[in-house]
């Protein structure tokens, strides 16, 4: 189950930069969540074969909801579409 942890922290920190990237609207934090963000889908898609338990297949669901709703943020942010700062 190390690949698994491995992956849920691969996750954690796209999520986390993703954080950081809406908190601190700057060029550099959106390009490190970007990033990272990519890395993390990129290690998520070479790990399709990796057993899990269903409790880490549904962690991993729900970092990747939530890091699919903190982007879509980021975005609607940088385009001025329905956010208020």
């Amino acid at each position: 189950m190390k690949e698994s942890t491995e992956l849920q922290s691969t996750m954690d920190r796209a999520l986390a930069f993703a954080h950081a990237a809406l908190e601190q609207c700057t060029p550099e934090f959106i390009i490190i969540a970007m990033r990272e963000t990519k890395a993390a889908l990129a290690r998520l898609r070479h790990s399709h074969a990796l057993p899990l338990a269903l409790g880490d297949a549904h962690g991993l669901i729900e970092r990747l909801g939530h890091l699919r709703a903190v982007l879509g943020l980021l975005e609607r942010r940088l385009l001025g579409v329905g956010y208020a700062s």
